[in-house]
């Protein structure tokens, strides 16, 4: 089914931690406004009393809802990090605005990052690609073979971490695991509400 994108926009961004200032940040309300094809999403901050800074972003002006899309959705919300509560556990500074998925099975991965590209117009180059990878694996050899899986070039996976492997943990993650991050406030957003209507079976009466 064919969506207007406004109507899985939130009215308001999640709560953040501003890291520099130490204080949290109160939701943002979102404001849409159609610019020829596509719609325009902004929210403003204040940075001081008196003086705020816009944010904004372009997003498609339809979003279509399929068995694809759902399946996408669902496999985020069991693999990936939910956005209200950041991407490290130890940095409240990432709540709200960060998106990421990690997982040792390429195809999980690339069918989100595939689905999120085609169906919202997240660019799949917009993503940050960090490798954990065991001590008996070639960082040269995994970094080609994580780049051919999920179609995203050599040089946009950097070096996570390096862990002790064995022989175990070397067949259930022979390609070790990888992660990919976003840093967007407004897609933390949307990637939620979307979630968290599917949670509720909100998403399905509405579209279905």
């Amino acid at each position: 089914m064919i969506v207007d994108f406004k109507e899985v926009i939130p009215d308001k961004t999640l709560p953040r931690f501003n890291c520099q200032k130490r204080f949290w940040t109160a939701p943002a309300k979102l404001v849409v406004e159609k610019v020829n094809n596509f719609y325009v999403i902004s929210y403003d901050i204040e940075l001081v009393k008196g003086r705020f800074r816009k944010y904004s972003m372009q997003v498609p002006s339809r979003v279509v809802i399929d068995s694809k899309f759902l399946v996408a959705l669902a496999m985020y919300t069991c693999e990936g990090r939910n956005p209200n509560k950041g991407v490290y556990t130890n940095s409240s500074a990432n709540k709200g605005r960060y998106l990421s998925i990690i997982n040792s099975d390429s195809r999980i991965i690339k069918f989100v990052i595939d689905e999120f590209e085609s169906k919202l117009g997240i660019e799949r180059n917009r993503w940050k690609y960090r490798l954990t990878l065991f001590s008996n694996q070639n960082v040269e050899k995994e970094k080609n073979w994580w780049s051919r899986s999920l179609k995203i070039k050599k040089g946009r996976f950097v070096i996570a971490e390096v862990v002790p492997g064995n022989k175990e943990k070397v067949t259930y993650a022979s390609h070790g695991r990888c992660s990919a991050e976003l840093s967007s406030v407004i897609h933390a957003a949307i990637i939620y509400n979307l979630c968290e209507k599917l949670l509720n079976n909100t998403l399905l009466k509405e579209n279905f």
